[in-house]
């Protein structure tokens, strides 16, 4: 991958995360009751962009191979993810629906593409020390659409139907 296709990349992808942080921070404000699990969720997708960010300013400039297994497969996906994103916190900010919408739509978020990939990318075999380390300190943020699955079943909260990413996840390759 060229250098700006890659830094687009990357910068899409940071920007993904810290809008997703940003949409389950609201979550968090609008459901009191389910605050503490909306906060730890927005904290874990901030240091996914801060870890993304710390990565392509320390070792991108040093000539340093990146693993762009981290980042979503395509500049499309993440692109339109994030403007996904964007119409969720417009349209959250003026009026939050109730607690299904809400939680369905982060499941939806979280199993669309570029958030799968991250989640593959935390299972694989690490190639090298940079991907490594990226897994080594994002250890305990993995599996958030499974963790906000099994909280709406434990909360009783109705699972709809995926409306934004209706495709089925990719599997994982080894």
């Amino acid at each position: 991958m060229d250098f700006d296709g890659l830094s687009h990349l990357m910068n899409a992808s940071e920007k993904l995360e810290m809008g997703i942080a940003e949409l389950y921070s609201l979550f968090g404000k609008a459901l009191p009751e389910d605050r503490t699990f909306w906060e730890q969720l927005s904290f874990e997708e901030k240091n996914h962009a801060d870890l993304i960010a710390s990565i392509h300013e320390t070792f991108i400039p040093l000539g340093e191979e990146f693993p762009t297994s981290i980042l979503a497969w395509t500049r499309t996906e993440v692109d339109r993810a994030n403007q996904i994103v964007t119409d969720y916190l417009s349209a959250f900010a003026q009026a939050a629906p109730d607690r299904e919408k809400i939680f369905n739509a982060a499941l939806d978020l979280e199993l669309a593409a570029g958030e799968i990939h991250f989640q593959c990318f935390m299972k694989k075999k690490p190639e090298n020390i940079l991907e490594e380390m990226f897994q080594q300190l994002n250890q305990e943020d993995k599996d958030h659409s499974q963790r906000i699955h099994a909280y709406m079943q434990q909360h009783g909260i109705a699972i709809t139907k995926r409306m934004l990413f209706p495709h089925e996840p990719e599997e994982c390759s080894d």
